[in-house]
């Protein structure tokens, strides 16, 4: 048996999806940290770099042999070497990851449609830009 101390998936990229009750269902890390993709970037293109990237810091990708994908297509998980410091960046879909430096504990989703152009992100790489059905209810 294992330590139930210990992170059994210290070292590893691990890809999670969670049901938020406004947002549906978005990828998490395996600790339940919210996923966020940038409207400036394109697929497989990073535009965040600097004071953004501090804001912003890059989901990093370990190796194939450390991946555990969960409720998103595996095919969709793949990465991006960035040019400004040469570690891997996990793409879903081709769009780079990114945690949001201002979400404290998991499952917060602080990031969601800051300046109109960060968001959650779908199983399937799309953006969540609103709520399920939201917009047919009004709320």
């Amino acid at each position: 048996a294992r330590d139930a101390g210990g992170d059994r998936w210290a070292g590893w990229t691990v890809v999670d999806v969670r049901r938020d009750p406004r947002l549906g269902m978005i990828v998490t890390d395996g600790k339940g940290r919210v996923m966020y993709r940038f409207d400036k970037d394109r697929k497989r293109v990073t535009n965040c770099s600097g004071a953004c990237k501090k804001a912003w810091p890059p989901v990093t990708f370990t190796r194939w042999n450390k991946l555990r994908v969960t409720g998103v297509d595996r095919d969709l998980v793949n990465f991006i070497e960035r040019k400004d410091d040469g570690t891997c960046q996990l793409t879903i879909a081709g769009w780079p990851m990114y945690y949001f430096a201002k979400d404290q504990s998991p499952g917060e989703t602080n990031g969601q449609g800051v300046q109109n152009v960060w968001w959650t992100v779908a199983p399937d790489g799309d953006r969540v830009t609103t709520a399920p059905g939201s917009a047919a209810y009004g709320n």
